[in-house]
């Protein structure tokens, strides 16, 4: 079954849908001081959210559309070129994380369903963790990376609760985090981040899973931090909340640097190897209306 739209036009980054439709991108690659660029897709009618960037500049999210029968659907940014993709049936599509081979993590909605999937080779699988196949229950891939493993979250609702897996060849390990914490991302090296709440009830912290040690992350002067993505160097990237306003942040070899979309508030999503980060900013506040941004060379 076809689950892609093709728009074989570029994306107008510079602005919401003006400039030129060349590339993804309203900078230059090579502009060797990093910018922030807006991310927009042809047809969206609100929210564009994207999640996922991979080594050869591939982006994934999802955004708004009135396309009949869908009211959330995937994007696939190639080479200037957006592809919209839909689960087969479903009313809600969302992309959430791409490898270096182009494997997309996501999932669907459908009715009274909430379902994993996994795109690889054209060929599209729906995943569901152990045991999360009753009502109410669901599963959420976030992320994908190079060998294959995923990362993501279940829900149980007999439980009432959120648990943590990584799925390496069909074989999860599933963990439960903290104030109910969430993966959001993985390396190659099966590095695993995300967030855990706070006994608070309010504020977030950053986490750090590698090799069985868990690392709380925080910003420095900042009552939240949530923490999103991680390259294969190590680099993270997340947002940190200093006042009322969330900050991207990436972190590398233990500094922080901050940067701002041209919104509100900012929140960076993934990096890839090259440091290239996607994300998305809030327009204004009192206005729920996102864009998606590119920051990077």
């Amino acid at each position: 079954m076809t689950f892609y739209r093709v728009f074989a036009v570029g994306l107008a980054a510079a602005g919401l849908f003006g400039g030129s439709p060349s590339r993804a991108f309203a900078e230059p690659l090579s502009k060797p001081v990093p910018t922030v660029s807006t991310i927009n897709v042809p047809g969206a009618v609100g929210n564009v959210m994207p999640r996922g960037i991979n080594d050869r500049g591939d982006i994934v999210g999802f955004f708004a559309t009135s396309t009949p029968g869908h009211f959330v659907s995937g994007f696939l940014i190639r080479q200037g070129v957006v592809s919209v993709i839909d689960a087969p049936g479903a009313a809600a599509t969302y992309l959430l994380g791409i490898n270096n081979q182009g494997d997309i993590a996501g999932y669907f909605e459908r009715g009274d369903t909430i379902r994993g999937f996994i795109i690889r080779g054209g060929n599209f699988t729906t995943i569901d963790a152990p045991g999360a196949t009753g009502f109410g229950d669901y599963t959420i891939p976030v992320g994908i990376n190079n060998h294959g493993d995923i990362v993501g979250y279940y829900f149980l609702q007999r439980l009432v609760k959120r648990i943590g897996f990584i799925a390496r060849q069909g074989a999860y390990v599933s963990f439960v985090l903290p104030f109910d914490g969430a993966p959001l991302g993985l390396n190659d090296k099966d590095d695993i981040v995300g967030y855990i709440g706070d006994a608070n009830g309010f504020d977030s912290h950053g986490f750090l899973l590698s090799k069985g040690v868990f690392s709380v992350i925080d910003a420095p002067n900042a009552h939240t931090t949530v923490v999103r993505g991680i390259n294969n160097l190590g680099e993270i990237v997340g947002t940190t909340c200093p006042s009322l306003c969330s900050q991207g942040f990436v972190l590398r070899n233990g500094a922080y640097s901050y940067f701002d979309a041209p919104g509100a508030a900012t929140d960076p999503w993934s990096i890839n190897s090259f440091g290239n980060v996607v994300g998305d900013y809030l327009v204004e506040y009192g206005v729920s209306l996102f864009r998606g941004f590119f920051f990077g060379r």
